[in-house]
């Protein structure tokens, strides 16, 4: 793995050098243990060296609050009734800002090297946050094209917001993955980003 933007970090085999292994922190705004792809992610990169933990966010209070699965720290947000409503109320932005400040400061407090956002826009916000506070780099694991509900285009004011909120974060982030080159090319006509060879 080579960071472009930080020339002074270099990690071989899932340890930086001079400073032992890379701690990956995800954050996922669902049930990880539910998400195959970011099980799949993080047991690849653990088996690969990294140290990986994630943090997510569950509906039901049935376990601890931190756990280790598969070699990987699971931490725990709890949120009973956690689901995108088809109108924008007041409670949803209520739950969102405390979802986002509880994620941040689980980021932070994971001490991590590189933080991964995984899905859609709901997760970046406190990934980036955490990434600008501590100084450390963001990877973007987009799962699907941010903003594409159609159900946003209701709320242009809203989505206008968003879209240039989005713009912001992504320009912070070392690598953005996407599934498909299709994906990958409407990032680079959204914001200057290279694009490997």
């Amino acid at each position: 793995m080579k960071i472009e933007s930080r020339p002074d970090i270099r990690i071989e085999h899932g340890k930086l050098e001079g400073r032992g292994r890379v701690h990956i922190c995800m954050h996922v705004l669902a049930n990880a243990r539910d998400d195959v792809r970011v099980m799949r992610e993080a047991t690849a990169l653990t088996a690969a060296g990294y140290q990986v933990s994630v943090v997510d966010v569950v509906s039901a209070r049935h376990g601890p609050a931190q756990e280790t699965i598969q070699g990987i720290l699971m931490r725990h947000i709890y949120l009973e009734s956690w689901s995108t409503p088809s109108r924008i109320k007041i409670g949803f932005l209520f739950k969102m800002l405390y979802v986002i400040s509880a994620a941040m400061l689980l980021l932070i407090r994971s001490r991590a090297n590189i933080y991964h956002a995984h899905s859609d826009f709901r997760e970046l916000p406190a990934c980036y946050l955490a990434s600008l506070l501590t100084r450390k780099p963001l990877v973007f694991d987009a799962h699907e094209l941010p903003l594409s509900d159609p159900g946003l285009d209701r709320w242009s004011l809203l989505k206008r917001l968003a879209n240039g909120l989005l713009k912001i974060m992504l320009r912070h982030c070392i690598a953005i993955i996407t599934v498909s080159p299709p994906w990958s090319m409407s990032y680079t006509n959204a914001i200057p980003v290279p694009v490997p060879p």
